[in-house]
């Protein structure tokens, strides 16, 4: 996981996930034992808990004398990639297939081609790839995505949360599984 471009270490999340803890733990012990009701103190005890956790929607955060002010990051980008590998089947199926293209790449090739345009999910990792297509190894179903990969065939994003590479058809690919198909 990385924050801001630098390495999150497991010693730096569990830090992280012993002080949201303990401050709440604060927080519902004053309630239960003294207090029996939320104040201005367990409010901001506890959002100082959720602070951590919401580096990935905010941007900016400064709590001054006039108030609390937090900007938001704009999601924007994330939301274009996902736009852009579920438009891309529906912009192809205009094509007609060129039965030629596919004669240029392997069954192994075509097969993960068809596997990606057959799965429930968009975007696929290698493992859902390499089971799905019934590929013989890692490296044989990494070898062949990166080969469709130079070809312009498939294209890899990162996943936002897992940092796992996820792989999807492009509209070549969906061409040169037509042309396959049309055979």
């Amino acid at each position: 996981m990385s924050k801001n471009g630098k390495s999150v270490s497991d010693f730096d999340r569990m830090v992280t996930v012993l002080i949201s803890i303990a401050l709440i733990c604060i927080v519902v012990w004053d309630i239960y034992n003294d207090a029996q009701s939320i104040d201005t103190v367990h409010v901001i005890l506890i959002a100082l808990a959720m602070m951590p956790w919401m580096g990935s929607f905010l941007n900016s955060f400064k709590l001054s004398a006039s108030g609390l002010e937090a900007k938001f990051r704009e999601l924007k980008e994330e939301a274009n990639i996902v736009i852009e590998a579920l438009s891309e089947p529906e912009a192809e199926t205009e094509n007609k297939p060129d039965a030629d293209l596919a004669k240029n790449f392997s069954q192994d090739q075509l097969k993960v081609l068809s596997t990606l345009v057959g799965a429930k999910y968009t975007l696929g990792s290698w493992s859902g790839i390499k089971r799905d297509a019934g590929m013989a190894s890692k490296a044989q179903t990494l070898d062949i995505l990166g080969e469709l990969k130079n070809n312009n065939l498939v294209k890899v994003v990162v996943g936002k949360k897992t940092r796992n590479n996820l792989w999807s058809i492009t509209a070549e690919g969906y061409r040169v599984l037509q042309s396959s198909e049309a055979k």
